[in-house]
């Protein structure tokens, strides 16, 4: 008979979070490397190996009776929020990269997502912001404005000539960038917000990638054949496509990796490690894209990586003292249990010595 192998968890679901993070910023590289292709094209095409990917799970589920589709006002927010979050979400990501970098882009959308998802949860979902949010998002705060004044002042732009935007200049340029980094941030918040409302509600992780990957795949494909047209498409190289279509695998396994480490560790411990992605993604920029290396930049990912882990160690800290009481509580328990079997076995053996 052979014996099952048995996966320790402890070990393997915090390597998941970590491949997570280093594919979400493989991804990133990518999408950096083909910042020359028009920024739509370059989401819809990215799209297409999540729909590959997860189709054949969607699949699998329905032998098995397993629910798949929500009810259908989730169905409908979460098509709404995909073509929002497809068109000023990764578009305007992907566009900024091309701009100022990734070593920027990436510290100034995750200060803007953290703050969004705070903001949008306490809005929608009732839920609290306690004073480690709080602080975390008057430090993210500080570090998007260092980012965005490090990005006025001591970035050139990568790619001016033939663009819509370059009648405003560089400073048009990379102001532009940073607002488009901080909208994407929040449509990324709000897609996530959706999404949990959706998967409370029934919807399944497979068929919510599902549904995002074809919205995209119908709204940025129906843009960006009227915008770039059928002959741009044919004239990009196959290492454009290979690039393009890697971004896109690398993307849906990062997920999968990101979900399987929420599924065992707790999300304070997947939240400290998916907040390396800010040093590995500016470290890439320098050195794979010799992107400049300033004091603003400097300043700023240290301040973001500040801001990201606050709520983490404020988690941490209040589960040890939790314990710690818990604990305290065990022990008290114990001892008066102990005490009064003592006082019990005293009378007893008292009334024993009274009888004889």
């Amino acid at each position: 008979m052979i014996a099952k192998a048995v996966v320790d968890w402890r070990w393997f679901a915090p390597v998941c979070g970590l491949l997570a993070a280093v594919g979400y910023t493989a991804t990133n590289i990518c999408l950096r490397s083909v910042t020359h292709v028009d920024a739509s094209y370059v989401a819809f095409v990215r799209s297409v190996p999540t729909l590959v990917f997860v189709l054949p799970l969607v699949l699998m589920r329905v032998p098995r009776g397993q629910s798949l589709i929500a009810p259908r006002w989730y169905v409908i927010g979460l098509l709404v929020a995909g073509i929002f979050t497809q068109m000023f979400g990764n578009v305007l990501f992907q566009w900024s990269l091309g701009v100022i970098g990734l070593a920027l882009s990436v510290p100034l959308i995750f200060g803007s997502m953290i703050i969004g998802s705070a903001l949008i949860g306490s809005w929608i979902l009732h839920e609290p912001i306690n004073r480690a949010t709080i602080g975390a998002i008057a430090i993210l705060l500080i570090a998007v404005t260092v980012l965005a004044v490090g990005a006025r002042n001591g970035v050139e732009s990568i790619r001016v000539e033939g663009s819509l935007w370059n009648a405003g200049g560089l400073w048009g340029w990379t102001t532009l960038a940073v607002i488009g980094n901080m909208v994407s941030g929040f449509a990324y918040a709000a897609l996530a917000t959706v999404m949990r409302r959706g998967m409370k509600a029934g919807m399944s992780t497979e068929m919510t990638l599902l549904l995002l990957s074809v919205v995209g795949i119908v709204s940025l494909g129906t843009w960006s054949f009227w915008w770039v047209g059928p002959s741009y498409m044919l004239n990009l190289s196959k290492g454009v496509y290979a690039t393009m279509l890697a971004a896109g695998a690398l993307n849906a396994l990062s997920f999968y990796c990101l979900a399987t480490a929420l599924q065992h560790l707790k999300v304070v411990y997947v939240y400290i490690i998916n907040a390396s992605q800010v040093a590995m993604a500016s470290l890439a920029g320098v050195l794979v894209f010799a992107e400049p290396v300033t004091a603003y930049l400097l300043t700023g990912i240290s301040l973001t990586a500040l801001g990201l882990l606050l709520p983490a160690y404020s988690s941490l800290k209040g589960a040890g003292e939790k314990a710690s009481a818990t604990s305290s509580e065990t022990q008290s328990a114990s001892e008066t249990h102990t005490a009064s079997e003592t006082h019990t076995a005293s009378e007893t053996h008292t009334a024993s010595e009274t009888i004889s």
